[in-house]
Order: C-alpha cells, then sequence, then structure tokens
C-alpha cells in the first residue's frame, strides 16, 4: 500500500472550502484534504499520471470519493490565483 505524505515545497493559503485546508502547522501550509496530511497537489500529480480514483481510495482509507475529485478542482479553480 502506497501512503500519500507531503513532499516539495510548501505553498500557504487560508481556509480553501470544505474538503480542503491549509494550515502552517500541516505540511508546511500546503493545501491538504482536511483530516489529513494528503496534499492536493499530490493528488493532482496522481490523477494526471493515470492513476485512477479507486487505487487512490485504496491507497488510502481516508479519503472519500468527493475528496478526491475536490483536488482538481481546486487545483484548476479561481483559488489559484492567490498565490
Amino acid at each position: 500500500m502506497r501512503r500519500l505524505i507531503c513532499v516539495g515545497s510548501p505553498v500557504w493559503r487560508p481556509q480553501i472550502n470544505d474538503r480542503i485546508s491549509s494550515n502552517p502547522n500541516v505540511c508546511g501550509g500546503e493545501p491538504c484534504i482536511k483530516r489529513t496530511r494528503i496534499p492536493v497537489r499530490q493528488l493532482v500529480l496522481m490523477l494526471r499520471n493515470s492513476d485512477s480514483i479507486e487505487r487512490l481510495l485504496d491507497d488510502d482509507p481516508t479519503l472519500t470519493r468527493e475528496d478526491v475529485l475536490a483536488a482538481p478542482a481546486f487545483a484548476d479553480g479561481p483559488s489559484r490565483k492567490h498565490t
């Protein structure tokens, strides 16, 4: 089983939405799925590299389908303009 972890340089943003949060004490403030230390950026990269939603859910049972779907929506959304 793979574990999704914080990697790379952090990007800090304030409160994002009901699925994604940014806390300076979690992954250096990088936007993560709430209740986890799974960075949005990591999920987006995995989806773009052809990992299926089902595989991501199998890899980490703390994730929900809605969490995974929120990651690319966040990455492509208007909140990116705040970085």
